[in-house]
């Protein structure tokens, strides 16, 4: 039997907001594409619009490529594809222990929660320590959004604001 490398790994995070994609080629770990897509309260047909894009556009094969889905609306997608998912702490702390091994902490805020993980070694071994605020929308991105509306600014307008303190 000649089992195929995937050629590429998609990761598909259908959160509260927005569905967000990464499209990486399997054996440099390039990353290729990124997309990030509102849905508006319609995270099933963006999430089918941005897999049939990506269908299109990188000619995702089943058998050959790797699909991962993540987020609140990522479980309901993956049972009715019948592909993987990973639970969203699980992927963060997975991407940031890959990117960057050096990471002590890590904060991460979503449309409706906050993940907060620590990295620490012990026994010889790197284990992590993970929090999240699933319970109040307070300090996260869809609070910080609409703060930055009320004062003027777009979603790209907040990534440019600094403190010049």
């Amino acid at each position: 039997m000649n089992a195929r490398r995937a050629r590429l790994v998609i990761g598909l995070d259908v959160g509260s907001i927005a569905v967000k994609a990464a499209v990486f080629e399997r054996s440099s770990r390039q990353l290729l594409w990124r997309g990030y897509r509102r849905h508006d309260a319609r995270p099933l047909e963006v999430a089918e619009q941005v897999l049939d894009g990506l269908c299109a556009d990188f000619g995702v094969r089943p058998g050959c490529d790797e699909l991962y889905l993540t987020g609140t609306g990522g479980i309901g997608i993956s049972e009715a594809l019948g592909v993987s998912f990973v639970h969203e702490v699980n992927a963060v702390s997975a991407a940031a222990q890959e990117l960057y091994p050096d990471c002590r902490s890590l904060i991460d805020l979503g449309g409706q929660d906050a993940k907060v993980i620590f990295f620490r070694e012990q026994g010889g071994e790197r284990r992590r320590q993970a929090t999240m605020n699933d319970k109040c929308a307070g300090g996260t991105g869809a609070v910080i959004e609409k703060l930055g509306a009320k004062l003027g600014f777009d979603s790209d307008g907040l990534r440019t604001v600094h403190h010049t303190g």
